[in-house]
């Protein structure tokens, strides 16, 4: 896996849209290749029906790439929360969630103020 972006521009080109989002979630959580966790087994297909889905080829258990991570089940799409992440991460002095709405261009504060809540417990507590 590659460092850290240091930069806004690196970031952007690191990650321009939710595929890249969820190509960087697959190599994080199987670096040697996708292993299903209910079975074990080491072979997979992404299912073009489902978004970012893994499904098993011995058991045919789906598995999300957000499976277990603060995105799971999120209507947000990957795009906003890896820039999210990213501006919580490397601003100095912190960000609140009303200057993340407006630089992200969420609806509400409440969706703002849930992300970068549960951002920041993720990156206290990564288990």
């Amino acid at each position: 896996m590659t460092a850290f972006s240091r930069s806004l521009l690196d970031f952007q080109r690191r990650f321009p849209g939710d595929g890249a989002c969820a190509a960087y979630l697959v190599e994080a959580r199987w670096p040697e290749g996708f292993v299903c966790p209910a079975c074990g087994h080491g072979k997979g297909w992404r299912l073009s029906a489902r978004a970012f889905t893994i499904e098993c080829a011995a058991s045919h258990r789906q598995t999300s790439v957000t499976r277990g991570t603060v995105m799971h089940g999120a209507k947000l799409v990957l795009t906003v929360w890896f820039w999210a992440a990213y501006r919580i991460a490397s601003d100095p002095n912190g960000i609140s969630a009303l200057p993340l709405q407006k630089r992200l261009g969420l609806g509400s504060y409440k969706t703002a103020w849930l992300l970068a809540h549960k951002l920041r417990r993720a990156m206290v507590a990564p288990g």
